[in-house]
């Protein structure tokens, strides 16, 4: 028995969710854009926004309580990984443990 739910076009919806992670991960590492200077930690909004996506397409993609316990695990780690990799491989992001916090609510 598979943790996948049965749904139509399964490789489509979960190709788009793999692709989210993967745009996640560049939007992360990429320098950040020109804005106009934001109010102080109104960047944690957007970290919410894309895990919270993340975690409720995951939710529509796959059942069980050991499929779903696992996405969240994942989710988390990746969080951390992303901040890991944003102070050490890039000189335009920093690491901040409130976007951590952010990413795991």
């Amino acid at each position: 028995m598979t943790a996948a739910k049965p749904i139509a076009r399964p490789r489509l919806w979960h190709g788009l969710w793999w692709l989210a992670v993967v745009l996640v991960w560049v939007a992360c590492l990429m320098p950040p854009p020109a804005l106009p200077p934001l109010t102080d930690n109104s960047d944690k909004w957007q970290h919410l926004l894309a895990y919270f996506v993340l975690a409720g397409s995951g939710v529509q993609l796959w059942r069980g309580a050991r499929a779903l316990s696992l996405l969240a695990g994942a989710l988390l780690l990746m969080g951390a990984a992303i901040e890991l990799a944003q102070g050490l491989l890039t000189s335009s992001r920093m690491a901040a443990p409130a976007d951590m916090l952010a990413n795991s609510v």
